[in-house]
């Protein structure tokens, strides 16, 4: 593997103080092509180091002035990257040990009687510091890449964070809007709320009359006229959205060629918003203009914050209009109470006489004769949780003029409770007569849908979230595993070269076993990120779990009771076989560290169960927007399991699913993850009930299927390998990815093959096509920038339809199952593979038949 970053190759140093030695290793140092310096001691050696340092040292441990444990410590402290190679005459196991503690690569005794041991070694430790480069800049790009991608989260968590303190501060507004009484002291405090809301200097509040559209207030009066008459013109910016019936954003109204400027020279940038007011049949009786901002222009943000106070003030002007015709006259509020949308009452004190000017009976479902005709019936409807404060509230504040607006509930005859919200005036008639004016607003669908906004936006934001992480969990785990290919690919050569050296080969082992091991980690990141490959059957649930009895007992404390009830008529399901044994396991060994070192017990159901609409929608699985399609209301394979142990609380289950959270010391985090994702392929879904203290009850729905289990056939005995027929030929590597390409290339040329490669799509048909008659079989990397691995394939078989392709992918996302089974001259691999499997994949395709003879 050849690395971008490749520096000029140095020298190999020698230090002996035996001439014969120096002289028998730089001839045959020289003659395998490295460069070579000496030196007779380590002080020597320090001055050729500091002028020219070497790739690698061979230095003799017993040297004059110096010895060779005072260098090896000396190095350590200013050259602590360069390789050192220690020889001895000497052979005690304590100074072997000792020179490896301290950093040696090798340790070799002398007289060499075969001086390739000499060269294997050095190019062994050469290697060895290579790959060390390789990975460290392989971790410092995946760093960067982590980086990245948890920046973009931030900026979208701090958009999100002002928004919704911008949202609340709209919700206080409306509470201080709520208290003016008249258009001008609602005109006036409504446009301070805007401007402080949008950052805007200038603004005016029009209301619709009989001749036009009257000016209420305007923050910087001289330009705005007092009257728009009818009709307002639809390609000036009022008339624009007024006909839309929607906040209008216009970022420059200097670049809007179908809008016509009002003329005015005073503004400070050409950007306005607009806000309708509308009344409950959605019909505009006014609007909001601001304009002026003070860090141009307005934003999408603007639009949206703007949008909701406008929906609140129409609410509360609508009031205010009302209430303020009720106080010219009591013909005149008579009048407007009976045509009004709201209602209104009078209520007498001295005799507790409640009078309606509205369809009270409509509104809480009752008839005339059990209509509410005093103070004391209303309050009986008020809810009474509400009602001492509304009674407390008559009481005290009968002799104000105005009272704040009160929000209470009262009861429905037939349909429950309503959300009202109170405004009340008291007058005062000559003869000293006190009557209360009652303005009653109807708010339940407003409460309903901020409760329902609260709960979604929690909802999304909790999605959100996950979603986020899958897409980093899916990107680490490519480029994990493209990481992996590279180490595992040079550790299976390297396994080739060592063959017969004991010591080599169990360091190397190690390296494939720690290796397969992070494989087994990316895939379980991929499964979450929902692009792992899955290879379904249909499952007997009932025999899935019977046959895992014995794995589970073996997993679980000796002290914890395991009960097993199958369900009779139990439907089958489709899915991976052994995904769905991790997902068992994973939730049973869940289930036995919740009960710990104490005797419990664990139940495991299985059944079916028909799921509604609502069933379903009160699952725990969280769902992403606009990714998971509702599930369907059908019949469900259901997996119980219920344990005696510690329980969760709110905040454990509500970062059940997270990725890398975990209780444990020592877990990793990606067991329920992993679960989550498997489900998620499956199209089913999870509910988790859990009490802390008590235990744990979590049901698996999965879609019932009624395909019949395909009998198991008894496992035959592994064929012999068969040889890969017209060994040799041309085969074409595409890979994005340089160290991939250089393995996948040495891979290949290791079972005989001669190669040429390509650094994207583009440049492998390129290639194609000029060695069209050479190339036996070509290898995509799935995804490449450009031309992807099946798009470049597409190209390639315009050129020759029989080709013969192997598509790898590090994201474990194949082509489909049924495009390979179509096409026996296309097959897949997954990344990181070894050579065994790449030669297993060659011979299936190079052995097929139909396939061109040998090139001559």
């Amino acid at each position: 593997m050849t690395s971008t970053h490749r520096t000029p190759r140095g020298p190999i140093l020698v230090i002996d103080e035996d001439a014969s030695v120096i002289n028998t290793y730089a001839p045959h140092l020289e003659a395998c092509g490295y460069e070579v310096m000496t030196a007779r001691d380590g002080h020597a050696a320090t001055q050729l180091i500091a002028v020219n340092p070497p790739d690698l040292i061979i230095s003799e441990l017993r040297t004059p002035a110096m010895d060779g444990h005072s260098f090896f410590r000396h190095l350590q402290r200013r050259w602590p990257e360069i390789p050192v190679i220690v020889t001895s005459t000497t052979c005690e196991p304590t100074e072997v040990v000792a020179c490896l503690r301290k950093g040696a690569s090798d340790f070799l005794i002398k007289p060499l009687k075969n001086m390739d041991m000499l060269s294997l070694s050095v190019s062994r430790a050469l290697r060895e510091i290579k790959l060390k480069h390789q990975n460290q800049r392989y971790k410092e790009l995946l760093e960067q890449r982590v980086s990245r991608s948890s920046e973009e989260l931030k900026t979208t968590n701090r958009y999100l964070t002002e928004l919704n303190r911008r949202l609340t501060e709209v919700v206080d507004s409306s509470r201080r809007l709520s208290s003016c009484v008249t258009i001008e002291s609602f005109g006036t405090r409504l446009l301070e709320e805007f401007s402080h809301h949008l950052d805007a200097s200038g603004g005016s509040l029009y209301i619709a009359g009989q001749e036009g559209l009257r000016l209420v207030h305007c923050l910087d009066g001289g330009h705005a006229p007092g009257l728009i008459s009818y009709p307002v013109a639809k390609s000036s910016p009022f008339g624009y959205a007024l006909y839309r019936k929607e906040p209008v954003l216009i970022g420059d109204i200097r670049n809007e060629g179908a809008l016509r400027p009002s003329g005015y020279g005073g503004y400070h940038n050409g950007s306005f918003v607009i806000f309708p007011l509308q009344n409950q049949e959605g019909k505009p009786f006014g609007l909001v203009s601001l304009h002026g901002k003070k860090r141009p222009p307005f934003v999408n943000q603007d639009r949206e914050v703007g949008g909701l106070l406008a929906s609140y003030s129409s609410e509360t002007l609508r009031a205010v209009r009302a209430m303020e015709a009720l106080s010219k006259s009591e013909e005149k509020y008579k009048l407007a109470a009976l045509t009004a949308s709201d209602l209104i009452s009078e209520w007498s004190p001295a005799t507790d006489d409640l009078v309606w000017f509205g369809n009270i009976d409509a509104v809480i479902g009752s008839a005339p004769e059990t209509r509410p005709t005093t103070m004391e019936a209303w309050l009986s409807l008020i809810h009474p949780d509400d009602r001492q404060r509304i009674a407390d509230t008559y009481r005290n504040k009968t002799h104000c003029a105005t009272a704040a607006p009160m929000d209470y509930r009262v009861r429905h005859l037939s349909h429950g409770w309503r959300h009202f919200r109170e405004r009340t005036t008291t007058l005062r008639s000559k003869g000293g007569a006190t009557k209360v004016l009652r303005a009653c607003n109807d708010i339940t669908r407003e409460k309903n849908a901020e409760e329902e906004r609260i709960i979604f936006e929690l909802k999304m934001q909790h999605a959100q979230k996950l979603e986020s992480l899958g897409i980093i969990a899916g990107g680490i785990a490519h480029d994990f595993n493209n990481i992996l290919m590279a180490v595992l690919g040079h550790a299976d050569i390297a396994l080739e070269e060592v063959e017969g050296n004991p010591g080599p080969q169990k360091a190397l082992n190690s390296i494939v076993t720690a290796g397969k091991r992070a494989t087994e980690l990316a895939r379980q990141l991929l499964v979450y990120s929902g692009k792992g490959k899955l290879e379904t059957s249909i499952v007997n649930v009932n025999t899935l779990v019977s046959d895992m009895m014995s794995l589970i007992e073996v997993s679980v404390s000796k002290k914890v009771r395991i009960l097993f009830h199958p369900g009779r008529h139990t439907p089958h399901i489709e899915g991976n076989l052994s995904q769905l044994r991790q997902v068992v396991l994973n939730l049973l060994t869940n289930a036995s560290q919740a009960i710990g070192n104490a005797s419990g017990q664990i139940e495991i159901r299985t059944g079916k169960v028909f799921c509604t609409r609502s069933d379903l929608d009160a699952c725990s699985m969280p769902v992403r927007p606009d990714v998971d399609a509702p599930l369907p209301e059908a019949t469900y394979t259901f997996i119980d399991i219920d344990d005696t142990g510690c329980g969760m609380d709110a905040t454990t289950r509500n970062k059940l699913f997270d990725p890398f959270y975990t209780t444990k010391k020592t877990g990793t985090g990606l067991g329920m993850a992993a679960v989550l994702g498997i489900i998620r392929q499956l199209r089913g879904t999870m509910t988790v009930d859990s009490t802390p203290g008590v235990g744990t009850h979590i049901r698996v729905l999965l879609p019932a299927s009624l395909a019949a289990v395909e009998n198991r056939k008894q496992p035959e005995a592994p064929p012999t390998e068969k040889p890969i027929r017209q060994q040799g030929g041309l085969i074409l590597i595409a890979d994005d990815e340089e160290p991939v390409r250089k393995i996948s290339q040495r891979m290949v040329e290791k079972l005989g093959f001669s190669v040429i490669s390509a650094k994207d799509g583009r440049e492998a048909v390129s290639l194609y096509k000029a060695h069209r008659q050479k190339i036996r079989c070509v290898i995509l990397d799935m995804t490449m920038p450009g031309l992807s691995g099946s798009e470049a394939l597409d190209q390639i078989r315009i050129v020759n339809p029989s080709a013969k392709a192997i598509i790898a992918s590090g994201y474990g996302s194949a082509p489909s199952e049924s495009d390979l089974a179509a096409d026996d001259s296309c097959s897949y691999l997954q990344k990181p593979y070894q050579i065994s499997e790449l030669k297993q994949v060659l011979r299936e395709m190079l052995n097929g038949s139909g396939l061109p003879a040998k090139p001559e």
